[in-house]
């Protein structure tokens, strides 16, 4: 995966999460996914080839008594996206998960049946009960941080009429570390006027010079 905004424009395609969805249950052929999504075939390989493309799905053959190997598709993306939006507060990320090595080796499937298939239940259940309590203790933690954010944005207005400078201080105080390079990205700003306006910040004692990388 590059960056956001190609993630986003994967993803932000309807059908595209819908197979995504259907892959992630089972592996399918083009055809069965043609069938169940009411698609033509020649849609789904397209949306399969994209998703291929950046890693999203991948391929395998399988030998068939009936003709040639087909290919069948299965997802293998590990990731989560965040979008973070209030009146003061503008935050959008994604990050790779990666594979704990303990979970790298599938489980046996030996002696496997509903009992086992009930456990799980019972385990996802709680799993799901964890996660969203995590998510209240997210939600709790950015009203807190946009509340800041806001008493933030009123002092700021009273530091300096200029708006690139108070740009530049709205992007530091809300980020822990940062570049040169990327606060130009970020905001459009020449890295030349932003050299300026980072030195004024560090005479004023909002930044020290160890915190611009």
């Amino acid at each position: 995966m590059e960056d956001l905004d190609t993630l986003l424009m994967l993803l932000e395609n309807p059908t595209r999460r819908r197979i995504l969805s259907r892959l992630t249950t089972e592996a399918h052929y083009p055809l069965q996914l043609a069938k169940e999504l009411k698609l033509s075939p020649q849609a789904v390989m397209k949306h399969l080839d994209v998703l291929e493309r950046y890693g999203f799905v991948r391929c395998t053959k399988e030998q068939s008594n009936m003709g040639p190997a087909r290919k069948f598709y299965f997802a293998t993306k590990r990731l989560w996206v965040r979008l973070d939006v209030a009146p003061n507060l503008f935050e959008a990320r994604f990050e790779e998960i990666p594979l704990a090595q303990h979970l790298e080796v599938e489980p046996s499937l030996q002696d496997l049946g509903v009992e086992q298939l009930r456990q799980i239940h019972e385990r996802i259940k709680k799993l799901n009960r964890r996660l969203s309590d995590l998510e209240k203790a997210v939600s709790d933690l950015l009203l807190i941080k946009e509340k800041e954010l806001r008493k933030a944005r009123s002092i700021i207005r009273t530091l300096s009429d200029s708006y690139e400078e108070r740009e530049v201080m709205h992007y530091v105080i809300s980020h822990d570390g940062f570049t040169l390079t990327e606060v130009s990205e970020a905001l459009g700003i020449r890295e030349e006027l932003l050299r300026g306006i980072l030195s004024k910040l560090q005479e004023i004692g909002l930044i020290e010079k160890k915190e611009v990388d």
